[in-house]
């Protein structure tokens, strides 16, 4: 645990320039990452995420997650702009965990949508280790800071807030109940892009 967490910190801070330059280049290259913990059963986890526009409204993604118990995915699909605002995609790739899945099929549809004001996400995942999915919509309150609510399989549904640092980088936190296990779990992350 002590090492991944040591991990996603040394690669947050080796790259946390890389947001600014891109920043000031005015060009994003397409990469976002994630990194978080829960308080529940200390989890963490190490998301990648890059894609690429073929055309104004059609592009592709690649999706990689690795979690602190073992458990690590990708996915590659097709994603299509909607509307200037509304993005969806799907996607397909191969699911293992540590003492249990070996290289299964796992599936995947997102949407997203970004407005001025507005930031929501929704994704569905299937495969051999059951039904996944996160959904969380936020209202952008100032420049910086934005509130809302976020629900995930795992942990529950609750409040979600975020803080942006600069124009790619944002750290957010939910606290989150689970209505079955009656249990709450904190969620804090760093989202950096480039």
């Amino acid at each position: 645990m002590k090492k991944l967490c040591t991990l996603i910190l040394m690669s947050f801070f080796a790259t946390a320039s890389l947001p600014v330059l891109a920043a000031e280049e005015g060009d994003d290259m397409g990469f976002w990452f994630e990194a978080g913990t829960a308080s529940h059963k200390n989890a963490s986890w190490f998301t990648g995420y890059y894609e690429k526009s073929l055309t104004n409204s059609i592009g592709v993604y690649v999706l990689a997650d690795t979690e602190s118990d073992g458990y690590r995915e990708w996915y590659v699909g097709p994603k299509v702009k909607l509307a200037e605002w509304l993005e969806v995609g799907i996607g397909a790739g191969r699911e293992s965990s540590r003492g249990g899945l070996s290289n299964s099929p796992r599936r995947n549809a997102f949407v997203s949508v970004n407005t001025d004001t507005v930031s929501a996400y929704a994704t569905y995942e299937n495969g051999a280790s059951g039904s996944w999915h996160k959904a969380y919509a936020v209202y952008k309150a100032t420049e910086a800071v934005s509130g809302g609510v976020m629900y995930e399989t795992k942990f529950g549904i609750g409040p979600r807030v975020e803080y942006t640092i600069a124009k790619n980088v944002t750290v957010w936190g939910a606290v989150l109940r689970n209505r079955d296990t009656k249990e709450t779990t904190s969620l804090l992350s760093v989202n950096f892009s480039f």
